[in-house]
């Protein structure tokens, strides 16, 4: 779920939810929706995922207008999601490189990058060993469009997804873990100021 605080509405306003499906064994992305409301424009997206073909369908409607993008992909086709638990799973190591194919905006991106290094992250949740991932998005039907992106991972066995920032059209963004739990247990959550630089 996502919402504009009220400074950044003064620009555009956003009320939207997101939900992905994943393979319960490979956590690879199945299907993904949007609804939206960005300023008084509704929007919806519904995104079924074929690896076997490496495509997506995109059904979505914009101001009441219905429409479809068949695509396809070469790598790895995933949704925002899906790549969280598939960077989770590498084995994280200096100069490792990465690349894989994700869905975004009713598009698909190349992601290329590497493993930057080990570095230390205060955030509220606690101090971290987290190794930090580096790469640029670009636009498959569209290559001079590109985002540069930047992802923290915890280096313990949870594999943590502790931070992310990235670029949209209005300038950077940024998401920072707030709390975590396992299945019967109570939820740890962010406490005091981060300290992480960006």
């Amino acid at each position: 779920k996502v919402q504009t605080n009220s400074f950044f509405s003064k620009v555009r306003r956003v009320d939207a939810t997101a939900m992905s499906y994943l393979h319960p064994k490979t956590l690879h992305t199945s299907r993904y929706t949007e609804e939206a409301m960005e300023n008084e424009v509704h929007r919806t997206v519904d995104v079924a995922f074929n690896p076997a073909k490496r495509s997506v369908r995109v059904d979505y409607t914009l101001r009441g207008r219905p429409g479809r993008n068949d695509i396809t992909y070469e790598h790895e086709g995933l949704d925002v999601a899906g790549a969280v638990y598939m960077l989770r799973q590498l084995p994280l190591k200096e100069g490792l490189p990465v690349c894989f194919d994700v869905y975004g905006v009713r598009r698909m991106w190349r992601m290329s990058g590497s493993v930057l290094k080990r570095e230390h992250v205060t955030l509220p949740l606690g101090e971290f060993e987290a190794w930090h991932l580096a790469g640029t998005a670009v636009r498959l039907d569209r290559p001079a469009m590109t985002r540069e992106v930047h992802v923290w991972i915890s280096d313990d066995e949870r594999r943590l997804p502790l931070a992310a920032v990235g670029t949209i059209d209005l300038g950077s963004v940024r998401a920072t873990l707030t709390s975590f739990s396992r299945p019967g247990e109570k939820s740890r959550k962010a406490e005091g100021k981060e300290s992480l630089k960006w």
